[in-house]
C-alpha cells in the first residue's frame, strides 16, 4: 500500500513539474515579444512646408544722415521714442538740430551779392542804352556827311568846289563809318557783359536757394511715424554731409508695427514660393511659440550662400502689435506651399527605408508598390497576429511629423509607429505586442485568479482529509 502511495506521489510531482516547466515556458516565449507602439493611420490634412532660416528687419524703415556739416546741438528723442511723420496730420517731429550760425551767414552773403549783381546789371543796362544812343548821332551824322559828299562830287565837276573839300568830306565820311561799327560792336560787347551778370544773377539766386535749404537741413524732421530705434551721434559732436552723397548716419527711424523676416530660401525651393502663402515663425527669443506670417515678397535675384547653394531672400510679413518683435532678432519659418485634403497620414518615423531584396519572396512578388530599379523601398511594419509585417508602401509630401500614404495602407491597418530605436532593429516576422493592449493585461489577471482558486481547492481538500469520520 505504501508502495503505490509513493508511485501516485512522485507521478503527481513530475506532474507538476511538467505543469511548472511549460508555465515557465510560456512565460519566456512571451517575454521574447517587444513592446511597441502601435497606431492607425489617420485621414485628415496635411500641408506641405519648406523651411527657410532668416532674421528680422522693419517693413518700413529710414536712416537719418546728415545734409550738411556742423556740430549737434541738439537730439530732443532718445532710442524707443516714438515720433511722428507728415503722414500723421500732426506737426513733424524734430529729430536733430545742427549749428546753423555758419549756415545763417553764407545766406546774408549769398543774399548781399546778389543785390550787388542787380545794381551791376542796371548799371550796364544804362551804359547799353547810352551806347545806342551815341550809335544812333554816329549814324545822323554819318548820313549827313555822305549827303554831303555826294552833293560836292556833283560841284566838282562844274568846278563850283575845290578837290581838297571834296576829300576832306570822304575823310569824314569814313571816320564815320568807324565810329558807327566801333558803336555797333561796343554794343554788341555790352550786351554779352549784361547776358552774363544776369547768369550770375541766376547763379546767386542758386546760391541762395542753397543757404536756404542748407538752413533748412540744420532742422531735421521724421520723415515718418515710427520708434527711433538707433542713435549714432551725441549733442556736440560734429557731423559731415552734402547734398549730392550721403553724410553721418545720425539715427534710425522704424515702423515696428509690421516687421519682416528675410528668410533664405534654397534655390530648389524658390518656384514652389508665392506672395500670399502663410508662414510659420519660430523666434528663437521665443522658441514655443510661432507666430503666424505672410509671404510679402521674393526677390528676382538668387545670392550665394555661405555653404556655396544658391539662396533666394524671401520676406515674410509678421504682425507686431504687441511690439515683442526686435529688429534684428533670427528665425526659422515654416512657408505653407501646399494643402492636402482627406488623405491618410502616418508619423513619418514609422517609414523606413528597407532594401527590397531583403523582404521575403511572397512580398517582394506581391507587392506592386516596389521600384526594383532603385535599391531601397520604404515600407512600414504592422501589427498581425502578434508579429511585425513588412509593407511597402507608396508615400507623398511630408510636414515635420507626419507622411502622407498613397498606397499600400487602409486607414484600419495597425501601424508600428515607435519607439525608433526598436524601428531600427525591426524586422519581417519579428514578435511584437502593443504595449497599450488592453488583452495582455486581462490574461495576466486571469492566470493570477485561476492560481488562487487552485490554491484554495487544495486547502479545501486537505481540511476534508484531516477531519475524522462521525461513530
Amino acid at each position: 500500500m505504501m508502495k503505490k502511495l509513493m508511485i501516485v506521489l512522485f507521478i503527481l510531482v513530475l506532474l507538476g513539474l511538467i505543469g511548472f516547466a511549460a508555465i515557465k515556458q510560456s512565460e519566456a516565449n512571451k517575454d521574447r515579444s517587444v513592446k511597441v507602439r502601435v497606431n492607425k493611420p489617420e485621414l485628415g490634412k496635411l500641408v506641405e512646408t519648406i523651411s527657410a532660416p532668416g532674421e528680422i528687419k522693419p517693413l518700413h524703415s529710414v536712416t537719418i544722415s546728415a545734409k550738411i556739416s556742423g556740430k549737434v546741438i541738439e537730439l530732443p528723442f532718445e532710442e524707443g521714442d516714438a515720433v511722428f511723420g507728415p503722414e500723421s496730420g500732426r506737426e513733424p517731429s524734430v529729430l536733430v538740430n545742427i549749428d546753423s550760425s555758419d549756415l545763417e551767414s553764407d545766406l546774408n552773403i549769398s543774399q548781399a551779392r546778389r543785390e550787388s549783381q542787380v545794381m551791376q546789371i542796371e548799371v550796364a543796362k544804362v551804359d547799353i542804352e547810352n551806347r545806342e544812343s551815341s550809335l544812333r548821332e554816329a549814324e545822323i551824322q554819318l548820313a549827313q556827311k555822305e549827303k554831303d559828299l555826294e552833293r560836292s562830287l556833283k560841284l566838282l565837276q562844274s568846278n563850283d568846289v575845290t578837290e581838297t573839300s571834296v576829300e576832306e568830306l570822304q575823310v569824314a565820311v569814313e571816320q564815320l563809318k568807324i565810329k558807327v561799327k566801333s558803336s555797333q560792336n561796343a554794343i554788341k560787347v555790352a550786351k554779352v557783359d549784361l547776358k552774363v551778370r544776369e547768369n550770375e544773377l541766376k547763379i546767386a539766386d542758386s546760391n541762395i536757394q542753397r543757404a536756404k535749404d542748407a538752413l533748412e537741413y540744420a532742422e531735421i524732421s521724421s520723415p515718418m511715424s515710427g520708434v527711433i530705434t538707433q542713435i549714432h551721434v551725441k549733442a556736440g559732436e560734429m557731423v559731415t554731409g552734402a547734398v549730392n552723397y550721403t553724410g553721418t548716419p545720425m539715427m534710425v527711424v522704424a515702423d515696428l508695427s509690421k516687421m519682416l523676416l528675410a528668410a533664405k530660401v534654397d534655390e530648389i525651393d524658390i518656384g514652389k514660393v508665392k506672395e500670399g502663402q502663410k508662414a510659420k515663425v519660430k523666434l528663437h527669443a521665443w522658441p514655443d511659440e510661432r507666430f503666424e506670417g505672410v509671404v510679402h515678397k521674393k526677390s528676382l535675384v538668387l545670392l550665394d550662400s555661405r555653404t556655396g547653394s544658391k539662396v533666394c531672400d524671401v520676406e515674410i510679413m509678421l504682425d507686431n502689435a504687441d511690439g515683442r518683435i526686435l529688429s534684428g532678432m533670427t528665425a526659422d519659418a515654416e512657408i505653407e506651399i501646399k494643402v492636402h485634403e482627406n488623405i491618410l497620414t502616418v508619423p513619418s518615423q514609422s517609414v523606413l527605408g528597407c532594401e527590397w531584396e531583403t523582404l521575403p519572396k511572397e512580398i517582394r512578388d506581391g507587392s506592386e508598390l516596389i521600384n526594383k530599379e532603385k535599391t531601397y523601398t520604404p515600407v512600414v511594419f504592422r501589427l498581425i497576429d502578434g508579429k511585425a509585417h513588412a509593407t511597402p508602401v507608396r508615400i507623398g509630401p511630408s510636414d515635420l511629423t507626419n507622411t502622407v500614404i498613397e498606397a499600400g495602407l487602409s486607414i484600419d491597418d495597425l501601424v508600428v509607429t515607435g519607439p525608433y530605436k526598436e524601428l531600427e532593429q525591426m524586422n519581417h516576422g519579428k514578435i511584437i505586442k502593443d504595449e497599450n493592449a488592453k488583452e495582455d493585461r486581462q490574461g495576466d489577471k486571469d492566470f493570477a485568479d485561476k492560481a488562487d482558486d487552485q490554491e484554495v481547492d487544495k486547502d479545501n481538500s486537505e481540511d476534508s482529509q484531516s477531519e475524522e469520520p462521525v461513530q
